[in-house]
């Protein structure tokens, strides 16, 4: 396979967070196991949360400690993608389907 650009959220994909709740988020070690196996088949892992953009609050510091600590490996971390109710995009996949193996990672 060749190697992909992959944006995976934080919130509720590879941590579990209730609303804004981000410093006392729970990790998804299965998800982040995941994840990693994608970084290291050699796909670039770029994070991409929504943490902050509403209330304009930086949470930079916080989920990059998050993701040291949870062993998370990727490439980049990106706190720019906006808030929305509803993506729709030909490429997304829903969290849920990824975990039930319904794209090959």
């Amino acid at each position: 396979m060749t190697a992909m650009e992959i944006y995976v959220d934080v919130d509720n994909t590879i941590c579990h967070t209730e609303g804004t709740d981000y410093p006392n988020a729970k990790p998804n070690y299965d998800n982040i196991a995941r994840v990693n196996k994608m970084y290291e088949a050699g796909h670039t892992i770029i994070y991409w949360t929504a943490r902050g953009m509403k209330s304009g609050l930086n949470w930079r510091e916080l989920t990059e400690r998050q993701l040291k600590e949870w062993g998370a490996k990727y490439h980049q971390l990106r706190l720019d993608k906006p808030a929305f109710d509803v993506l729709i995009d030909d490429k997304a996949i829903n969290t849920r389907d990824w975990e039930q193996g319904k794209w090959i990672s």
